[in-house]
C-alpha cells in the first residue's frame, strides 16, 4: 500500500515544476527503500530526468531494488557528465551482480575522477574481475 501510494505521488510530480522536483528526488530514494518491482519502470524513466540530482536517486534505486530491467538504465548513466552520476552508476553495476557491465566498469576504472574509479574497481572485484 504505501509503495504503490508513494509510487502514484511520484508519477504525478513533473519534472518541469520546480516545486516538485525536490519532492521527485526524495520519493525516488523513497521507492528504492521499499524496494517495491512495480517502481521500476518509473524509476527508469527517471534515470534520463532533466535534473541532474533525480537521474542520480533513480540510478541508486534502481540498484537497491535489484530488478535487471535497471541494467541498460545504469550503464547510460555512466556515460553522464556528471562524474557524481557516474561514480554511482559504477557503484550500482557492481550491486545488480549483471557481467554485462564489466566493459563499461573497465573504461570507468581509468576514469578522470578518482572515486569513480574507485567504485569501479570495487564493482569490477565484486563481478569477479581483476582489472
Amino acid at each position: 500500500m504505501l509503495a504503490a501510494e508513494t509510487l502514484r505521488v511520484f508519477e504525478g510530480l513533473s519534472p518541469k515544476r520546480p516545486d516538485d522536483v525536490p519532492v521527485r528526488r526524495y520519493l525516488a530514494l523513497v521507492l528504492g527503500r521499499l524496494g517495491d518491482r512495480s517502481a521500476v519502470p518509473a524509476l527508469v524513466a527517471a534515470a534520463s530526468d532533466p535534473d541532474v540530482d533525480t537521474r542520480l536517486y533513480a540510478v541508486w534505486a534502481l540498484g537497491r531494488i535489484g530488478d535487471p530491467a535497471g541494467v541498460e538504465p545504469v550503464l547510460a548513466a555512466s556515460q553522464s557528465e556528471d562524474p557524481a552520476l557516474r561514480k554511482m552508476a559504477a557503484y550500482v553495476l557492481g550491486q545488480f551482480g549483471d557481467k554485462r557491465a564489466i566493459p563499461r566498469l573497465a573504461v570507468l576504472a581509468e576514469d578522470r575522477t578518482a572515486d569513480v574509479r574507485w567504485n569501479a574497481a570495487i564493482a569490477l572485484a565484486q563481478l569477479g574481475d581483476r582489472t
